[in-house]
Order: C-alpha cells, then sequence, then structure tokens
C-alpha cells in the first residue's frame, strides 16, 4: 500500500531535517511504499526552503504550502493532495516536533495491516504517557478536552479523542466530505474522529509515549480552546439529533413530573412524599421515551431490561440530587409555592440523567465487537474477568456439566440461583407479619405513620439545635436518652418505611408489604455479597471454584437461624446490609471496569447506609481499610480513582446531609449521644461473644475452615483483616461480657460471607475429601439444632440438655423474638379511637409496647402541620397519675393507677377502658366490651 505522513508545519526549521532523517530510517523497515508530505502555513523562519533543498536528497518527500488558517485547514489540504494527486492508500497525521515518535510509525501501520480504519497514538490507554513536566493547566487543558470530545460531542469508547498521531485508510476518509468539517484550527482532531465514527470506522488505540517538543513553541492558542468547544457543542446539535431528542424527552418528564406532583397533593398526599413518586414516575416515563427514541438507533450490548436496570440506577442518584434540592428549599424557603422548589430540583437531576445515561446506560459499542452468545453472557456476569481472552479461556475449559476449576456450567448455575431464591422466599414465609420480631420493629412502624402524615424532615431541621441540647444533658422529663436523637440517626430507615405507610396508609396492607420489602432487601443484600465474592475472587485468585463456594455459602446462610430471625425483620440492620453489600458490589464494579460513576453510586449508597444507621459505615470504611492493607502495590496498583471518587461521593452526600440538619449530624454529638447511654440491659441478656456466632450463623463454618490457608491466600487473609477491624468497636462489649442484641453483629456478616465463601472454595479447589465430609456433616449438625423444633427434642432427651449450650450459639434468643399481632391490634384499635370522647387506655404490664405502638398506627392521621419532632412516644408506659393528656392525641395510654382518686377525676373528662391478655385477670369492676384470641379490652364500671 502506498503510505502518506502528512506533516503540517509552521516555523519547523530546528525540526525538520532530523525528522526526515528518522522517518526514512523508519520507512526502511516497512514493506509499504511510503512518502511524506509537509503542509506548510509560509512559515517565516524558512521552514519550506529547507524542505525544497531536502527533497533533492529524498525522492518520497513532498511540499504543499498556503496561507496559514489553522492546524484543520492545513490537514484538509494535505488529505486532499494525498487522496487526489498521489494516490495515497493510508495517511499519517503526525506533528513535526518530536512529539510523537517516529518509530512509533510502524507499530501504527500494524494496526492497519491487522484490518482497521482508523489507529490512533493514545496517550490514555494503559501504556501510554504524557510528559512527567507538564504544568497543571496542561494536563487539566488535555484532560479537559478530552471530557468535552467525549461528553459533549459523543465520541464514547476512545480514551484519547485529541490525539493527533493517528493513520487512517483513504478509502475511509472518501466517505467523508472534508470540507463539511467546518473547523481551522485544532477542533480538526475530534471533528474528524466524529465523522469517521459515523461513517462506521473501525477504531483501534495503541499506546505511544508523548514527548515535549524538542523545539520551538506549542501553536495552541485561545482562539483554538474556543473553537474547540463551539464545534463540540455544534457537533452535538448539529450532527446528532439525539441531544435534542433527550431535551424534549426531559421536558416531557418535567411535564409528567408536576402534573403528578400537583395530581397528588390534590388528592391530599403529603408533599414529602408526593415529590419523590412524581420523580419515579417521571424517570419511568423518561425511559420508555429515551429507550425506545432517543437512543434506538445506538447499539448496544445489553438487552432492554439491563438498560432498564441501570436507567434506574442513574436515576438513584437523580432522584437523591432532586429530592434533596426540594428538601432544602423547602426547609429554608417554606412559604415558596412547593412547585417551584420541585421544578429546581428537576434541573440538576435531568443533566445528571443525561450525561451518566449517555455514557452508560446507552454506552454504542463498536460495530466490530462481536455479541457473545447467552452462555457467554452468563459468564460474563457471574464470573466479571478483567479481560476477554480469560472468558474465553473460562469457557473453553468447561467439560460434561462442570468446568475442570469444579465450577457449574451456566445452566447448571442458574438453576442453582433460582433454587436458592424460591428456598429463601419458602423459608421468609414460615412465619407472618411481625412474628419473632424485634421489639423495634413496631416503633419504627409507628415513626413511619408520623414520617408519612407529617413534615418529619422539616420538623427535625427546626429543632435540630433543642435536640443536640438534649443530647448534652438537657433530656425530656421521663426520658434516660435523647429519643428524638435515636429517631435522627435512624431517619433513613424511617424514610424507607414511611414511604411504605405513605403508599398504602396506616393499614395491614402496608405491614405486609414492609414486610415482603424487607425480606427482598435482604435477600438481594445476600445476592450483591454473592457477586461481589466472585468479582473479588476472579480478581485475585481466580483458579478457585468460587461460584461453588458462594452457593454453599448462601445456603448455608439461609439454613442458619439468624436468616429467619432478619427476614422481614423491620429493624435498620436489614436494609443497612442491603446498602452496603450494594455499594461493595459497585466499588468493585468501578475497580474492575474503570468506571468511576460506579464508584460515585458506591459513595451515595454508603451515605444512604449512613443515615439509615450511622454506625453501619464502619463496616465499608474497614472493608477500603483491609484492602489498602492487605492489596496495596500488590498484583496490580491501587485503585486510588475509584476509591477517592467513592469517598467523595459519600462525603459530598453528608455534608448536603449536615448542612440541612445543622447541627444535628456533627460526629460529635453521636458521640456524645452513645457515651450517654448504659450498657445494662432491661433483659438480662446474652454475652456479646455469643451473639456474634449468632449474627454469623454457619457462616462461620467456612469462615474457619479458611484458617488453614491463612498464610497462603492474600483473600483470606483480607477477609480476616476486614473481620477483625469491624469487630473492634465491640471489643468492650466482649471483655466486659455486657449483653448486647443479635442484629446488631448483622453488619458483621459482608466479610464472614466472603471468608465463608472462601473456605468453601479452598476446600474443593485442593480436593480435601475427609475434610470436606466432617465440614458438611458439621453444619449440617448445627443447621439442625439450630431450629427449634429439633432443638426442643433434643433439649427433652435426658443427658442432652446440654445442647442448650450449642444452641446459645446458634439461635438469637427468646427475649429478642416477640409475636405482634396486626390483626387483633388494628380491631382494637378501631374501638379504642372510635369514640368522640378521648380514652384513657389502661395496658396489663405484661402486655409489650409493640402491641400498643401497632394501636396507635392504625390509629387516626395526624395533622400535615403537627410538629412531632420533640414528641415522644404517646405509648411508653408510665402510671396513668403521672401521664398528662396531650392535645395531638385522642387515646392517653398508661398502665395503671397508684392513687385511686386520679380515676374519678379522668373519668369526667375521658372514657377508662383496659386492655389485658385474656388468660389474666379481668378488672373487679370492669365491664366486658371486646375480645379477640389473645386480649380482651374492657371498660371501667361506675
Amino acid at each position: 500500500m502506498k503510505v502518506v505522513i502528512i506533516i503540517p508545519t509552521f516555523n519547523e526549521f530546528g525540526n525538520i531535517q532530523t525528522l526526515m532523517e528518522e522517518l526514512n530510517n523508519q520507512f526502511s523497515l516497512m514493506k509499504h511504499e511510503c512518502h511524506i508530505l509537509v503542509v506548510d502555513d509560509n512559515s517565516p523562519d524558512g521552514t519550506a526552503a529547507l524542505v525544497r533543498v531536502l527533497k533533492q536528497r529524498y525522492d518520497n518527500l513532498h511540499l504543499l504550502t498556503g496561507e496559514k488558517n489553522g492546524l484543520g485547514s492545513a490537514y484538509i489540504r494535505g488529505m486532499t493532495y494525498a487522496m487526489e494527486t498521489l494516490r495515497a492508500d493510508v495517511l499519517f497525521e503526525m506533528d513535526a516536533d518530536f512529539s510523537h515518535k517516529p518509530e512509533d510509525v510502524p507499530r501504527l501501520m500494524a494496526e492497519i495491516d491487522a484490518g482497521a480504519d482508523f489507529v490512533i497514538g493514545s496517550r490514555y490507554v494503559p501504556g501510554g504517557t504524557i510528559p512527567k513536566e507538564w504544568a497543571w493547566h496542561r494536563k487539566l487543558n488535555s484532560w479537559g478536552g478530552n471530557a468535552v470530545a467525549r461528553n459533549v460531542a459523543g465520541i464514547y469508547g476512545v480514551r484519547d479523542c485529541t490525539a493527533g498521531f493517528r493513520a487512517m485508510r483513504t478509502s475511509l476518509l472518501r466517505k467523508i466530505n472534508l470540507s463539511d468539517l467546518r473547523v481551522q484550527g485544532y477542533a480538526f482532531q475530534v471533528a474528524l474522529l466524529h465523522a469517521v465514527k459515523v461513517a462506521g470506522a473501525c477504531i483501534k488505540e495503541i499506546p505511544v509515549e508523548f514527548v515535549e517538543r524538542a523545539d520551538g513553541e506549542s501553536k495552541l492558542g485561545l482562539r483554538d480552546i474556543l473553537e474547540f468547544i463551539i464545534n463540540a457543542w455544534w457537533i452535538r446539535l448539529h450532527s446528532s439529533k439525539t441531544f435534542i431528542k433527550f431535551a424534549i424527552v426531559g421536558l416531557s418528564g418535567v411535564v409528567v413530573n408536576l402534573c403528578f406532583f400537583t395530581f397528588f397533593l390534590g388528592m391530599g398526599l403529603n408533599k414529602y412524599l408526593a415529590s419523590p413518586i412524581a420523580i419515579e414516575l417521571s424517570i419511568v416515563s423518561n425511559f420508555i421515551l429515551n429507550n425506545y427514541w432517543t437512543f434506538r438507533w445506538r447499539k448496544t450490548v445489553d438487552p432492554t431490561r439491563i438498560r432498564g436496570l441501570k436507567f434506574n440506577v442513574v436515576s438513584l442518584l437523580s432522584l437523591v440530587l432532586s429530592y434533596g434540592t426540594f428538601i432544602l428549599l423547602s426547609a429554608q424557603f417554606p412559604d415558596v409555592p412547593p412547585q417551584i422548589h420541585q421544578f429546581i430540583g428537576i434541573i440538576p437531576a435531568t443533566l445528571v440523567n443525561y450525561f451518566l445515561n449517555s455514557y452508560w446506560t446507552f454506552r454504542q459499542v463498536d460495530e466490530t465487537y462481536k455479541q457473545p452468545d447467552r452462555a457467554s453472557k452468563f459468564n460474563a456476569r457471574i464470573f466479571p474477568m478483567a479481560s476477554v481472552e480469560n472468558m474465553t479461556a473460562l469457557e473453553e475449559q468447561s467439560n460434561y456439566g462442570t468446568n475442570t476449576d469444579g465450577s457449574a456450567r451456566p445452566a447448571i448455575k442458574c438453576l442453582i440461583l433460582i433454587s436458592l431464591a424460591v428456598l429463601a422466599l419458602l423459608l421468609a414465609a414460615q412465619e407472618g407479619p411481625l412474628e419473632g420480631m424485634h421489639w423495634d420493629a413496631p416503633i419504627y412502624l409507628y415513626q413511619a405513620k408520623r414520617f408519612a402524615e407529617t413534615h418529619y424532615f422539616v420538623n427535625y431541621a427546626r429543632h435540630a439545635v433543642e435536640i443536640v441540647d438534649q443530647v448534652h444533658g438537657n433530656l425530656p422529663a421521663g426520658e434516660e436518652f435523647s429519643h428524638a436523637f435515636w429517631r435522627f440517626v435512624r431517619i433513613g430507615h424511617i424514610a424507607v418505611l414511611g414511604g411504605v405507610v405513605g403508599f398504602f396508609g396506616s393499614t395491614l396492607t402496608a405491614i405486609v408489604f414492609a414486610t415482603w420489602l424487607y425480606t427482598s432487601f435482604l435477600i438481594t443484600g445476600i445476592a450483591f455479597l454473592f457477586y461481589s465474592v466472585l468479582m473479588l475472587g476472579k480478581m485475585r485468585e481466580p483458579e478457585l471454584p468460587w461460584f461453588t463456594g458462594a452457593a454453599i455459602s448462601t445456603l448455608l446462610f439461609f439454613l442458619s437461624d439468624i436468616y429467619s430471625y432478619l427476614a422481614g425483620n423491620l429493624v435498620s440492620e436489614v436494609l443497612c446490609v442491603f446498602l452496603l453489600s450494594a455499594s461493595i458490589l459497585a466499588l468493585l464494579r468501578s475497580i474492575n471496569t474503570g468506571r468511576l460513576p460506579l464508584a460515585i453510586l458506591s459513595g451515595l449508597l454508603v451515605f444512604a447506609s449512613y443515615t439509615a444507621r450511622v454506625e453501619s459505615v464502619w463496616t465499608w470504611l474497614t472493608f477500603l481499610v483491609a484492602y489498602l492493607i492487605v492489596w496495596r502495590g500488590k498484583h496490580r496498583s491501587t485503585p486510588w480513582k475509584p476509591f477517592l471518587a467513592t469517598c467523595l461521593a459519600a462525603f459530598g452526600f453528608y455534608v448536603a446531609y449536615a448542612y440541612i440538619f445543622y447541627p444535628l449530624a456533627d460526629p460529635h454529638h453521636n458521640l456524645a449521644y452513645v457515651s450517654g447511654l448504659t450498657i445494662a440491659d432491661p433483659h438480662n441478656g446474652v454475652p456479646a461473644y455469643r451473639l456474634i456466632f449468632v449474627a454469623g450463623g454457619l457462616l462461620w463454618v467456612g469462615a474457619m475452615v479458611c484458617l488453614r490457608w491463612l498464610g497462603q491466600s492474600e483473600l483470606v487473609r483480607f477477609g480476616w483483616v476486614w473481620l477483625l477491624l469491624s469487630t473492634l468497636p465491640w471489643i468492650p462489649q466482649f471483655i466486659l461480657e455486657g449483653p448486647s442484641q443479635t442484629r446488631m453483629f448483622a453488619l458483621l456478616i459482608p466479610p464472614l460471607f466472603l471468608l465463608s465463601s472462601a473456605g468453601w472454595s479452598l476446600l474443593l479447589h485442593h480436593g480435601l475429601r475427609r475434610s470436606i465430609k466432617i465440614a458438611v456433616v458439621g453444619a449440617l449438625c448445627l443447621a439442625l439444632v439450630s431450629q427449634p423444633k429439633v432443638y426442643a427434642w433434643l433439649h427433652g432427651i435426658p443427658g442432652m440438655w446440654r445442647v442448650q449450650l450449642v444452641h446459645s450459639f446458634l439461635a438469637a434468643p427468646k427475649y429478642e423474638r416477640n409475636d405482634y399481632l396486626p390483626t387483633e391490634m388494628v380491631t382494637f384499635s378501631h374501638a379504642v379511637y372510635d369514640a368522640d370522647k378521648p380514652t384513657v387506655l389502661v395496658s396489663n404490664p405484661k402486655l409489650s409496647q409493640g402491641n400498643l405502638n401497632l394501636i396507635r398506627f392504625f390509629g387516626p392521621s395526624y395533622q400535615a402541620d403537627a410538629d412531632l419532632a420533640l414528641a415522644g412516644d404517646p405509648t411508653n408506659k408510665k402510671l396513668c397519675d403521672h401521664k398528662f393528656p396531650d392535645l395531638g392525641e385522642p387515646v392517653l395510654f398508661c398502665q395503671g393507677y397508684v392513687d385511686p382518686t386520679s380515676i374519678p377525676a379522668h373519668q369526667a373528662s375521658y372514657r377508662i377502658l383496659f386492655l389485658r391478655p385474656t388468660n389474666k385477670y379481668a378488672m373487679p369492676n370492669g365491664t366486658h366490651w371486646l375480645e379477640t384470641t389473645n386480649f380482651t379490652l374492657d371498660g371501667f364500671r361506675n
């Protein structure tokens, strides 16, 4: 083929002769007919005159002169001349200042010979470099130019869009009208690259070392920069309809958002609940229009369902931005109509939606990309690899249902995953709503009612200073700690439940839905941990059968008592396990793929977990620390960019959160709050060192097994470092053998799941049959002992009472499992609140406060303007003599009278009712009002 290297020059007298010599030396190593075309813009230093002299020495040297109109103009002249006069087959773009090494010319040409249409000598692919001596503004200028080219001009998939060292086939250029590019300066590089992509070019990037120019000065000026930016926007607006379509779709989303928001307000829905629902409906509308209209022409790898999932992930970030803006403006400007706040919140959400969806969700792939078959796509999701070659090698190992590493084929993997999911759902369905619950569950439900019916966020922002005063000793009467601050450090969890209550109302349906929602949170969290283990394992120790090890760990977790305890339990730890697992998976994907939006998503999820339970962020921080301790500088460079991006994102969201609720979110107040709590437990609880085993369940079997390879496996060391760091806050509890609660240790599930998967994978990999049998039999025996019916049977056998010691390490204590009866409480709630006269409800001391919370949950709604941030729980158990009526509460909850003279005083203003378990004695002067299977309601006889 005939190759022509085009070299535009202006005042390159000091470089041109040496460059000709170096290039001709390289030509001797190539099998093609090579020529050099110097396009000089009438350089005043005599560059053209020197080239004319050199032409007498080199027959392959050509000269083309003209007026100085910019780099783009020079290249267009040179390309036209090379194609029409010199009849070139391949053209090169190259600088005359030795920024591009002549010895790289054969490397670029080799890619053309291999079938590429357009080859870029790239500074920003692995192996490529830029000069170390570049000042920060030079680096920023280069990085910013590429960012503008990709995200504004829409040149996706190319790492170095502004490179000036490129090779291309003239058959490709003949499809393009160069005069239509309408650029003269450095913007030509981006304009041409965009044109060849549209023409369907096969583009290849190879790494090169970009060298600081040897002689002369850079020609890049402010005019070139402005032309570059304007041209990028011109490409976006003129040569593609995508941006205009997206803008139209975005406008339709605004209309959908505001219409539904106004509709929900008209239906009487709280504005803080109407806002996110309207946002989500507009997101769904935008996806449908973008998928089937805006980005319909883009060829992507992912099917529609995956694009929809990605779109919703991006929209989660948009939802937080829009909703956060709405809350901030509502708190700062309460007198402004909420539609104005909603409209302003749409603006950042729209920008984030466009750039992330265009870059990630609907990202176009090259025409030369080979679509994998279904098995390959399934393996790609199960085993995320660093390269396609590794995936191909793994698939080639597949044989008779299993791979050589012991892992199952895709069809069997799919069957295993479906079976595990079905098992998890069946086990969760064994108990009804609010059966076997922690005592905090009904408290959270009552707070969710408050959230759905009042301005919860605004009230907390309004009373932030007063709540801080409570933390530092100025407690309300009757409170041993600040209940308002306790609610604040769980406000994200309350908001999730509040969304359910706001949608379904204070009904049984809301409780059932919330129960299954939190069950799905737990199952999905384990699924995220499953994929995280596969990804981390294949990144670090790909020879192990991670799928099988993770599948065994998942099965053992579902068979553990901790799963039956947490499934459907409306406590904050369940939500945090889900959010932390999703955050870790997003961060690992960002490390593996280099996509920083995933790292930002990880930071967002961590922040969400922080709002649900402040201390949950410790598990995520220890993950980062353990990663740096074990793998810093090993195998590959430390992933500082993803780590920095996720930390900055989490911190940025925290700063906005802290500003809205200032000074409540100050960490010092949380420390003061914790230090004010007492270790004493009203239930004479189980020591913490036992509950840590209960929280891990049968995952501890695999975790203990992997200790055998602690010295050989870096991943095992990472898991144990992570686990030990995660347990640091509980060391005082272990030493003092203080009582604790099982749910608090649920945040150790992520590192335990990793260690369990590693243990089983290592056992299978090394083929230790005897050890495998012992581990399997031991795990099954422990699973049986943890089951209540089996334990009760064993405990009844003479001499087997000692099994209770083993059981205490496997099952949550009975005092943490409470059966609340929502179907009965809704009946009593209607009876108690269905009266014109206020009521005093006297409850038996044996009746749990959770049932009273449910009675109030099913009761009448609060006024939207009710300010309850400082209000305590009306069901807190106190003597009726010491409890004063609350004007906002039609029912006074109390435990009984000490002074009989208080009863007539209450009778004058209230009707007095007594609620007791059916098997307990009735009031001597009571009248029977209502009875259910477990409870009886009596009236007071005058």
